[in-house]
């Protein structure tokens, strides 16, 4: 019997792109009756090949790979860059506050969701329905904010399973007073658990967002407006607050790094969902003996993120502040030094050479290894990280304290959760999106040097314990294959 098919269909931001490759792996290399399809735009190709090489999967015992499929438009990022909807500098994106919330919610919350063009929509649309009746796979999983795959399941009928990267909240959305009155909604930044006078205002915010998503003049209008000529209806996916009521939805969070929400019977928390990584020494031996030298402190703000003069010298400043006050530590800094846009200064080129001459401070355009490897290499002791949903899940798994410096309106939510938790600090909270020098300092001195800050370790850890013994991702592989009646297998030879 020929193998069958299975098509995950995905957005190419890292964000969403690295628990599709994730679950992904685990297909390949513990179900060799199915061929392994990923839809995406152009920008995840050189991930998958990086996922082919490192599992072997090009090996002549299996010849078994990921087979990638190109969708004809831009990504979600440069979709929502070309349509104006992303600050040219990260650090000046919208602030904290009620009124804030309300104007970004209308000028970028809605129509960032969906930036495409209505032409670009519908060419998505015939794209993904063209390959899911030439795979005919098993079944489809599909990232929940990909609209034009959902739209394509549900009008087939096909089997489909949604895979996302957020957690239950994100998923009630403004579902109605009662989670509300509860939770933090969107942008906010209010604290967890709300205050009564913050629920009140949360309720507002909340019912806002849902108009704004139902109103906004951008492009959705222009898409729900070719919508019929599919013979599609209903809402837009993504745009409609509920949970779907037939699709099973894996997520990557778990009970014990989340606010105390209760999750629907077809939400599966799968705790974190990460690619496989290899160990930092095995291709970079260099790099690992000077990770292992001292404790070090792990300064990531995302993938994209460029600093301009201002923040350079912030981040500068704390980092000369922490490393004179603390001479066992040392600080590794991911800083785009490449970016043509940006102009680095001229004193934070030199810092390593003239501030630090004993090798305390490395400073990256790109790590040489995965973040993950260095989180649970064990000699990381505190993570700065700009709020990601990943960077997020991948210090609760290494149980590593967090100093979050939120920089967009979805991810204020991951600094109220480190403190709730208590295990971490919103290191920009008078500030934010700002960063200053002494905020910062202030927040790294107290997770490496105060009796706060080891209770936070301690946290930190039990929290990781509580984790499911499997990765996430074996977690999401388990349940997608119980939902086509499949067993998981063990590992294929050459893998």
């Amino acid at each position: 019997m020929p193998p069958g098919n299975i098509l995950f269909l995905t957005n190419s931001e890292l964000s969403q792109g690295n628990i599709t490759l994730g679950v992904a792996y685990e297909f390949l290399v513990h179900t060799p009756q199915l061929r392994v399809h990923i839809a995406s735009f152009a920008s995840l190709a050189i991930y998958v090949d990086h996922l082919n090489h490192d599992t072997g999967a090009r090996t002549p015992i299996t010849g078994r790979e990921v087979i990638f499929h190109t969708l004809p438009a831009f990504c979600k990022r440069d979709a929502q860059d070309r349509e104006g909807l992303l600050p040219r500098n990260a650090f000046d994106a919208p602030a904290l506050g009620f009124v804030s919330a309300l104007r970004a919610y209308h000028r970028v919350t809605a129509p960032a969701s969906l930036p495409w063009t209505a032409a670009e929509y519908v060419s998505m649309y015939s794209r993904i329905t063209k390959l899911v009746l030439e795979l005919k796979p098993v079944v489809v999983v599909v990232d929940p904010t990909l609209a034009p795959g959902v739209d394509v399941c549900r009008k087939l009928g096909w089997s489909y399973v949604m895979l996302g990267s957020g957690t239950v909240k994100d998923y009630l959305g403004a579902a109605g007073i009662k989670e509300l009155s509860r939770f933090p909604v969107v942008g906010s930044g209010y604290d967890y658990p709300l205050s009564r006078l913050q629920a009140i205002k949360n309720i507002a915010l909340g019912f806002a967002l849902r108009v704004g998503a139902r109103c906004s003049d951008h492009t959705k209008k222009k898409v729900r407006a070719r919508r019929p000529e599919q013979r599609l209806t209903g809402p837009v996916p993504g745009m409609s607050f509920r949970i779907d009521d037939r699709a099973l939805i894996l997520l990557p969070s778990h009970r014990c790094c989340d606010f105390q929400i209760s999750a629907p019977s077809n939400v599966v928390l799968c705790g974190p969902i990460t690619r496989p990584f290899r160990p930092v020494g095995e291709d970079y031996p260099e790099f690992s003996l000077w990770l292992r030298q001292r404790p070090t402190v792990l300064i990531n703000m995302g993938l994209r993120t460029s600093y301009q003069r201002r923040e350079q010298i912030e981040f500068a400043t704390a980092i000369v502040t922490l490393l004179n006050c603390r001479p066992e530590l040392q600080v590794l800094w991911k800083l785009r030094l490449d970016d043509p846009d940006v102009e680095v200064d001229h004193e934070v080129r030199k810092l390593k050479s003239t501030v630090l001459p004993r090798n305390r401070l490395r400073v990256y355009d790109w790590f040489p290894v995965e973040p993950l490897a260095m989180l649970m290499s064990g000699n990381v002791v505190c993570v700065v990280h700009h709020g990601g949903a990943n960077a997020y899940h991948e210090a609760i798994r290494a149980a590593i304290p967090q100093i979050v410096l939120p920089l967009q309106l979805d991810v204020f939510d991951y600094a109220q959760r480190v403190e709730y938790l208590g295990v971490g600090v919103w290191g920009s909270r008078k500030t934010t999106p700002r960063v200053t020098g002494a905020e910062l300092v202030k927040a790294m001195l107290c997770v490496l040097t105060t009796a706060e800050g080891d209770a936070m370790r301690q946290r930190a850890e039990k929290v990781s314990l509580k984790l499911l013994r499997k990765n996430g991702r074996v977690v999401a592989h388990e349940k997608i294959l119980e939902t086509i009646g499949y067993r998981r297998m063990p590992r294929v030879a050459g893998f």
